[in-house]
């Protein structure tokens, strides 16, 4: 049973909010978990030392009211079903355990899942809507970092300039021959995603006097793409015809190798390869064997496979080639880390007031901010119905200031 709070500014007022509002008339009973207040308990698995993220958890609520855990990495799943079972809140990470459907049931007092991340892969999102627990993620945190990341690799690849680097530095004197190197100006750029990183690529490149060819999977309007100078083509178009193909999917059954050795073997002659995702949705292997037979004439990744993940080791992949591999740093930067504070505490913030995810990614969190707008519309009929009755305005701004949001329901 879900409890709203009516504070009492009259009888009438009272009676007209839970009519309106469809809610019943029973007293204001506050959240209690078992005889006293429980604090609000969020585990954190972000890699970073709990003194470092505490303060930004706290900042815009009350510390006392708050128990926050950071795990350990290299959790087992019992390992994680005993930490996060009596949570009321999970802060998820890419480099965290799989939270399974097992993790999910044992977890019954869990009321979200916040992603720290733009990426949301680690966790089961059919338990999830099973089970009623609102999942989020970090949408667009992460867009101008990973944007300029992309477009480093691309000049950088162009120019191989990592290659020429490495001679010059061994004594050698690299001659360039007619086809060596390359101008972006007059170029292809294919972008597979247009997300927020591949709108912020789409901006940065179009100066350089590119062609910029998308694929996603709803289409823009003629408008929006005639404002970002961007033309759509068929998965299979944009593989074939970029010269430069830089990958922007989230990953997911249907993104797993989206670019694979059949993909690589479509692309143009001398194209670049450049995948600032998920390390799962290229088929790496497939690319460095393009890149060493001369099919590819560059090859950026920012997420390679771990060693325990590889049959050959990267350097037997890429090395001596016209390849940039970065070790996950596509979305970190200083500016970054000061956005990801200020949203981390409005995320924490918002769930303990128990307010509607901000990016919600599965149906358990959409439906709760579709009954948040709901329930503003039904606020907005209600304001004027009590105005139209002549009652006083102070009253209504009262009930106004002092409405909290729906409170938690625990799964029992």
């Amino acid at each position: 049973m879900v409890t709203t709070h009516v504070p009492t500014v009259g009888a009438r007022v009272e009676e007209s909010v839970n009519n309106a509002m469809g809610l019943e008339k029973h007293p204001y009973q506050d959240l209690e978990r078992g005889d006293k207040m429980e604090k609000y308990k969020i585990v954190s698995f972000i890699p970073q030392p709990s003194e470092l993220q505490y303060p930004w958890v706290v900042r815009n609520i009350d510390p006392s009211s708050v128990d926050f855990v950071v795990a350990p990495q290299g959790l087992s799943d019992e390992q994680v079903c005993e930490l996060v079972s009596d949570c009321n809140m999970i802060i998820a990470s890419p480099v965290m355990p799989y939270l399974n459907e097992k993790i999910l049931e044992t977890a019954n007092k869990l009321e979200r899942v916040q992603f720290a991340s733009v990426g949301y892969d680690k966790i089961d999102l059919t338990a999830a809507d099973n089970l009623g627990i609102p999942v989020s993620n970090n949408a667009g945190i992460n867009a101008i970092t990973v944007a300029e990341h992309t477009l480093m690799m691309m000049l950088v690849l162009q120019r191989k300039g990592f290659l020429m680097h490495e001679e010059v530095i061994k004594g050698s004197w690299p001659v360039c021959k007619p086809g060596d190197l390359w101008e972006l100006c007059g170029r292809t750029v294919g972008i597979l995603g247009l997300g927020a990183i591949g709108t912020e690529l789409a901006k940065l490149v179009r100066p350089f006097g590119v062609q910029i060819l998308y694929n996603k999977m709803n289409r823009l309007s003629f408008a929006d793409e005639n404002r970002l100078g961007v033309e759509y083509r068929q998965l299979a178009d944009l593989i074939k015809e970029s010269d430069i193909l830089s990958i922007h999917v989230p990953l997911n059954p249907e993104t797993r190798h989206i670019i694979g050795a059949k993909e690589i073997e479509s692309m143009k002659p001398g194209a670049i390869l450049i995948n600032t995702a998920r390390k799962d949705v290229m088929d790496e292997e497939a690319a460095a064997r393009a890149l060493a037979s001369g099919k590819l004439y560059g090859v950026g990744v920012d997420v390679p496979k771990t060693c325990d993940e590889r049959a050959v080791e990267l350097k037997t992949l890429f090395e001596g080639y016209n390849s940039i591999i970065t070790s996950h740093t596509a979305s970190a930067s200083s500016q970054l880390m000061e956005r990801f504070c200020d949203r981390l505490s409005t995320f924490v913030y918002r769930a303990q007031k128990g307010e509607p995810p901000l990016y919600p990614v599965n149906n358990a969190g959409r439906t709760t901010r579709f009954k948040e707008t709901s329930n503003a519309a039904k606020k907005h009929e209600l304001e004027q119905a009590i105005i139209n009755a002549g009652l006083d305005k102070s009253a209504i701004s009262k009930f106004f200031k002092n409405e909290p949001s729906e409170k938690r329901v625990y799964r029992q």
